[in-house]
C-alpha cells in the first residue's frame, strides 16, 4: 500500500509537471509568433515588440512556476492527509485486534469458571480462590473498558480547557478506592505534593488504576505511590519491588504491537500501558517507565502540567 501511494504521488507530480511544461512552451511559442508578426507588419516597432515579448515571457515563466508549485503543494498535502488517515485507520485496526485479544482471555476464564461451578466440579474449599480469580478478571475487563471509553472521550478535549485538580487529592482518592476494592493489596503512600494540575480526573484515575494493576501483577508485594513537583511539572509515581525490566526496554513497554503477544514481556501487557500513555499525552503530559534491571523493581512516572493558582 505504501509503494502504491508513492507511485500515485509521483505519477500525479509527473502529470502536473508535463502539463505546466507544455503550457509554458506553447505560450512562449505564441509570443514568439506574435513578435515576428508584429515586426513584419511594422518594422519601426520591432524594439517595442521585442520588449513586450520578453515581458510576456517572464510573466508566463513566473505564472508557470507559481501554478506548478501550487498544484504540487496541493497534491502533496492531499497525499499526506490520506497517508495520515490510513495510518490512523491501521492503528485503530490493530488496537481493535489487540483489545479483542485482551478481552478474550479473561472472558474465557470466566466462562470456564461458571461452567465448572454449574456442573459442580469445583470443590468447596477451592471455590473462594477461584471466585477471587474471577473477580480479578472482571476488574481487568472493567479497567480495559474504562481505558477505551475515557481515551475516546479525551480525544475531543482540548488540553487548554482541562480542569484544575489537586494532585494529592487525586492520589489519595485512588489509593483509598484500591484498598477498599482489593483487600490485602499493599499500596503505601510516599511523599505527596499538594499542588494543582491540569488534568481530566477520569483519565488520571484510569492511568493510575492501570499502573497499580500492573504493579499488583508484576511488582511484588510492595507498591508505593508518591508525587512531586519538578521543573514546573507534577510527577505522580508508582514504584514497585517486583520483576523490573532491562533499562533499554523501557519504551517497548508502551508499544501497541506488544499487546497481542507476551513474548519477552517482563513487566506489563502492552495494551494497558499503551492506552495510559495516550491518555497522559492527550492531557499534555507523558508517561515514562524506568528500572535498574530485571528483579530490581520498576517505576512508572505520570507527568502532568502544573495549573497556575488563580488569584
Amino acid at each position: 500500500m505504501q509503494w502504491g501511494d508513492l507511485a500515485l504521488l509521483l505519477g500525479a507530480l509527473t502529470i502536473i509537471g508535463s502539463l505546466v511544461s507544455w503550457w509554458n512552451v506553447f505560450s512562449r511559442r505564441l509570443i514568439s509568433e506574435n513578435q515576428a508578426l508584429s515586426i513584419v507588419v511594422d518594422a519601426s516597432q520591432s524594439a517595442e515588440a521585442i520588449a513586450r515579448a520578453e515581458r510576456l515571457t517572464v510573466m508566463i515563466v513566473g505564472e508557470s512556476v507559481v501554478l506548478a508549485t501550487a498544484l504540487a503543494s496541493l497534491v502533496v498535502g492531499l497525499w499526506l492527509v490520506a497517508r495520515e488517515r490510513q495510518k490512523r485507520n491501521d492503528q485503530m485496526t490493530r488496537l481493535l485486534q489487540f483489545t479483542g485479544h485482551e478481552f478474550k482471555t479473561p472472558v474465557a476464564g470466566l466462562k470456564a469458571l461458571l461452567e465448572a461451578l454449574k456442573a459442580g466440579r469445583v470443590p468447596p474449599d477451592s471455590q473462594g480462590r477461584l471466585l477471587d480469580h474471577g473477580l480479578e478478571a472482571c476488574d481487568a475487563l472493567e479497567h480495559l473498558t474504562d481505558s477505551m471509553l475515557v481515551m475516546q472521550r479525551s480525544r475531543a478535549v482540548d488540553p487548554k480547557t482541562l480542569g484544575r485538580e489537586d494532585a494529592m487529592s487525586l492520589v489519595l482518592t485512588i489509593v483509598d478506592h484500591r484498598k477498599a476494592a482489593h483487600v490485602g493489596e499493599e499500596v503505601r503512600l510516599g511523599e505527596l505534593e499538594s499542588c494543582l494540575v491540569k488534568a481530566d480526573r477520569d483519565a488520571v484515575r484510569v492511568v493510575l488504576e492501570n499502573l497499580l494493576d500492573n504493579a499488583r501483577k508484576y511488582g511484588g508485594a510492595k507498591t508505593t505511590v508518591s508525587s512531586a513537583l519538578e521543573d514546573g511539572r507534577v510527577r505522580i509515581s508508582v514504584a514497585d519491588s517486583g520483576r523490573g525490566f532491562p533499562p533499554e526496554d523501557a519504551e517497548r513497554l508502551f508499544e501497541l504491537e506488544r499487546a497481542g503477544s507476551h513474548e519477552g514481556v517482563t513487566h506489563g501487557s502492552g495494551l494497558g500501558l499503551h492506552l495510559s500513555r495516550q491518555l497522559a499525552r492527550q492531557m499534555g503530559g507523558d508517561l515514562v517507565a524506568e528500572s535498574a534491571g530485571p528483579g530490581k523493581g520498576a517505576s512508572f512516572h505520570l507527568w502532568l502540567q502544573r495549573a497556575e493558582v488563580r488569584s
